[in-house]
């Protein structure tokens, strides 16, 4: 920008600045987003296997949707609230899932809490 505002020609350098500018910040966001969609689709997959032939069918669709939302939410520190939001019978019945559910995500860097085990939870046949 200097050397184009010492030419006498600020207009063009700075329209040139601005325009590569944004591409280092869309790569960063391109990135990221693609990491956050991979590993949306990895934990989806291992709680399939995990719940394997569990997940009300008519619910399968709906399943995969939360799972990458509830990855997002995590990731951006936005999960669920804790308060209202835990059922402590489901979380009894299910200590096995429960437990597994916490391996998943610990071996994804995802921290859960449990308002949003019990949201999972809810997917499931009993």
């Amino acid at each position: 920008m200097v050397e184009g505002i010492l030419q006498g020609n600020p207009n063009k350098t700075t329209t040139k600045f601005l325009a590569s500018k944004g591409k280092p910040s869309q790569n960063g966001i391109e990135e990221e987003s693609r990491e956050l969609i991979l590993m949306g689709f990895l934990v989806y997959e291992e709680l399939v296997k995990l719940f394997n032939q569990r997940i009300q069918e008519e619910y399968e669709a709906a399943f995969l949707l939360h799972v990458y939302m509830m990855v997002h939410r995590i990731y951006f520190q936005s999960q669920y609230e804790n308060e209202g939001n835990v059922a402590p019978d489901s979380l009894l019945n299910y200590q096995e899932e429960v437990a597994e559910i916490e391996s998943i995500m610990a071996k994804n860097k995802l921290p859960i809490n449990k308002a949003e085990i019990t949201a999972l939870l809810q997917y499931l046949t009993i």
